[in-house]
């Protein structure tokens, strides 16, 4: 990970993460991390995930997206499919 974007403060063990990181496995990652770190007690992470031009998705293809990953799931049922509640609007 590339920590340059980030900054930390720590008082007395609690820990906050300000920054930017280019998606949301490096946002889990820092905070991961930081806890891992000796006498950290809290950490508070208010990094934010700003998407290189070419990862953006906008609404209707992130929906797409979706509900392909709900039709490809072998977990899901095939009756339920159709359900409201798996299928992404």
């Amino acid at each position: 990970m590339d920590a340059t974007a980030i900054t930390v403060k720590n008082i007395n063990g609690d820990v906050a993460l300000n920054g930017t990181v280019p998606n949301y496995p490096q946002y889990l990652e820092a905070a991961a991390a930081a806890q891992r770190v000796a006498g950290v007690k809290n950490v508070h992470n208010h990094l934010m995930v700003d998407l290189p031009v070419g990862d953006y998705r906008d609404d209707v293809q992130l929906t797409t997206a979706a509900n392909n990953a709900l039709t490809w799931d072998v977990t899901v049922p095939g009756g339920h499919r159709g359900h409201p509640r798996a299928t992404a609007t």
